[in-house]
């Protein structure tokens, strides 16, 4: 599988699916090998509603966007983010 989509992925660089798990498990202060698509608030007592502005505020810098209120309100998996993201032309 190629995680890396062209202006996302530089040869030496991570992928933006590795930067958005890392954001994620530093956000949520797990390691990265317990963040998946299913992370999110339903399955994490670490992602609180704080964490949850850190990591939308997190998504928002790293990838150069900016999330309206509803985008933010429902991104509350690893797996919604990425759905935004793609809905904005980002692959995740």
């Amino acid at each position: 599988m190629d995680d890396c989509p062209g202006r996302w992925c530089p040869v030496g660089e991570p992928s933006p699916r590795g930067e958005l798990v890392e954001l994620v498990a530093a956000v949520l202060q797990v390691p990265v090998s317990d963040v998946g698509d299913d992370t999110g608030t339903a399955t994490s007592a670490q992602w609180t509603s704080l964490r949850h502005l850190q990591i939308v505020a997190g998504v928002e810098r790293t990838y150069g966007i900016r999330l309206t209120a509803g985008e933010a309100r429902t991104c509350r998996s690893v797996r919604a983010l990425r759905e935004v993201l793609a809905e904005k032309g980002l692959t995740s």
